[in-house]
């Protein structure tokens, strides 16, 4: 998991869960990217597209701040 990325305006971001443990990610719709309703199981996805510029903050929901956290930049 990267811990910060740069994207475009119109990205579409995809995060599989590759493990068997439930995740669900938290996003402040800041740059459109959603927070997550649901955790992903094992295989599934969080698919969110960036709709403005700016940055957010993702990170795992179900394990708290500061879990997996990644900083997403769109200029």
């Amino acid at each position: 998991f990267p811990t910060v990325i740069q994207l475009q305006v119109g990205a579409v971001l995809h995060i599989v869960n590759g493990d068997s443990t439930p995740h669900r990610i938290h996003a402040n719709a800041t740059i459109g990217l959603p927070h997550q309703a649901i955790s992903m199981g094992q295989g599934e996805e969080y698919v969110g597209t960036v709709n403005q510029t700016g940055q957010d903050t993702l990170y795992c929901h179900d394990h708290g701040t500061g879990s997996g956290t990644m900083l997403v930049l769109v200029q």
